[in-house]
């Protein structure tokens, strides 16, 4: 099923949920149309039985008061969202920022102690939000807080080709090493939808495991963005049928278990 209309509600969420077997998600915001704190504050108290969000601001602009606004205005969220890509994201806005100076080193103090998971979109290989060494002084002198980074560092095709693009890659990816990070695979398949059946997706995702464990993986679709490449379903099946050499207990991590450690707690 597809949605005709520029519009992807919670219920229509949970619809596609619903018939594809998902019991949670976890909602995560872009600056595309301005943060939508109170958007998913709505939502994830219509739903708290099955939602996760998260707030959003920009740090370097506006500083603690808007994150206490952000707070506020979904005052059970369990998750902050920094968009630091270099194209869509803070990154590109803010082009001499660097993730551990000292402009935002509060906010890292607050997400530890409010215990809110941070996710951070760190955008392409290479790019001016690629701050893997950022990340990781941050997530070492920061050890409580749950540092996720999404979309598997951002794979593609290069990094198969590529041994500098390659090494750029592991090297994020070694930040699962530290007991407190991990990642998400959402939005995968777009990176190699030009690939005959995904070619060299399967490559990077056992190079992962190689690296750091499946146990550091969380399956994520990147809907409602990512349907023009597949179904909900197919978003699924292309990472399940790519890691069916897991034994069962490692699939239920990937799947869904390591997602209620990192996000719910459980």
């Amino acid at each position: 099923p597809l949605n005709p209309r520029v519009v992807h509600t919670p219920s229509m969420l949970l619809a596609a949920m619903d018939l594809v077997g998902v019991e949670r998600a976890v909602l995560l915001q872009g600056p595309f149309y301005g943060y939508c704190n109170s958007y998913v504050g709505d939502a994830i108290t219509d739903f708290s039985q099955r939602l996760v969000g998260a707030i959003a601001m920009d740090p370097w602009k506006d500083g603690r008061r808007a994150f206490e606004r952000a707070h506020q205005a979904a005052v059970t969220a369990r998750v902050f969202k920094l968009e630091f890509s270099e194209h869509t994201g803070l990154a590109g806005l803010h082009r001499e920022a660097i993730l551990n100076e000292e402009a935002v080193a509060w906010l890292w103090d607050e997400l530890e102690v409010r215990k809110l998971v941070l996710v951070v979109d760190l955008g392409h290989i290479g790019g001016l939000g690629y701050q893997t060494e950022a990340v990781r002084a941050l997530a070492v002198s920061h050890p409580a807080l749950r540092v996720v980074v999404a979309h598997l560092g951002q794979p593609n095709p290069s990094v198969v080709r590529g041994r500098e693009e390659r090494r750029l890659w592991l090297d994020q990816i070694a930040l699962g090493i530290l007991d407190n990070v991990w990642f998400d695979t959402a939005s995968l398949p777009n990176y190699f939808a030009h690939e005959p059946s995904y070619r060299g997706l399967d490559r990077c995702l056992r190079w992962a495991i190689d690296t750091i464990g499946p146990e550091k993986l969380m399956w994520g679709s990147d809907i409602p963005a990512t349907l023009p490449t597949a179904t909900y379903h197919q978003l699924y099946e292309v990472i399940a049928e790519r890691l069916d050499f897991l034994d069962a207990s490692s699939q239920r991590g990937v799947f869904g278990e390591t997602a209620l450690k990192v996000f719910w707690g459980g």
